[in-house]
């Protein structure tokens, strides 16, 4: 959020918050599922083989750690660069987690965001978004569902 000069950047109106902060043992638990499912059969004989044909991935790899939700669509390496000065710790930047984060937080329900990033806003950022989607976010996420709700 940037509501300045009346709020602090990145200050959530109302709430004055910056942040919202995941359950842990949610995101404990739901770690220790992840790491399972990269080793299963499923993932190896399915997705893995899409991934090292069609991206040249050789294996996801599982990041925890904080989330910029917000407005703005990131398209240059400049404005990438700019939010990682301003907040060096974010992992990747997506438009949708706080929302749901804000709605758990009022309503005092446990909540984790969970996203599968498509590419590093870089000078080899070369990423076909639509075949992603379909090849591989979909499945991860069908198969990530499914093992966190087991």
């Amino acid at each position: 959020m940037d509501a300045r000069p009346l709020l602090k950047e990145f200050e959530i109106p109302l709430l004055k918050k910056s942040y919202f902060e995941t359950d842990q043992s949610l995101l404990f638990e739901t770690q220790t599922k992840l790491q399972v499912f990269f080793e299963s059969p499923t993932f190896q004989n399915e997705i893995k083989n899409t991934l090292v044909a069609v991206f040249g991935e050789k294996r996801p790899r599982l990041y925890v750690g904080d989330i910029a939700s917000g407005d703005h669509f990131f398209s240059t390496i400049e404005s990438k660069n700019l939010l990682s000065k301003k907040l060096p710790d974010v992992l990747c930047v997506e438009m949708e987690g706080a929302a749901v984060a804000q709605v758990c937080h009022e309503y005092q329900i446990p909540f984790l965001v969970i996203r599968i990033i498509s590419d590093a806003l870089n000078d080899q950022t070369t990423v076909d978004f639509q075949s992603f989607v379909e090849k591989i976010a979909s499945k991860y996420s069908q198969d990530i569902l499914s093992k966190i709700i087991e």
